[in-house]
């Protein structure tokens, strides 16, 4: 029960309650950390050139990456983003069939 509550909780302080059941779960092998996709913003494909908007998991933070190459590896599908505001890259990897889960 405790944990349940704490992860509502850390849900409610993200801001992404409506958009938890939609989320998708990655690994930024780059950062070596668990993120979240929350949308694809402005579009309903991922392509070169998308914007996605990440949660990251130790840092609480969400930010809005551009899709600059993806790469499919066997049943898992690699991004790279760029944060322009703090020019960061993620390489975010998760299972591919992940990308409809994006597209609702």
């Amino acid at each position: 029960m405790k944990k349940l509550f704490l992860t509502i909780a850390a849900m409610a302080a993200l801001g992404c309650w409506g958009s938890a059941a939609s989320a998708l779960e990655a690994w930024d092998r780059h950062n070596g950390r668990h993120v979240e996709i929350l949308a694809l913003v402005g579009g309903d494909q991922l392509r070169v050139g998308s914007l996605l908007e990440l949660a990251l998991s130790d840092t609480q933070e969400i930010i809005t990456g551009e899709v600059l190459r993806i790469t499919h590896v066997g049943h898992d599908v690699e991004v790279e983003i760029l944060d322009r505001g703090s020019n960061h890259l993620f390489f975010i990897e998760f299972a591919e069939d992940g990308i409809s889960q994006l597209s609702r």
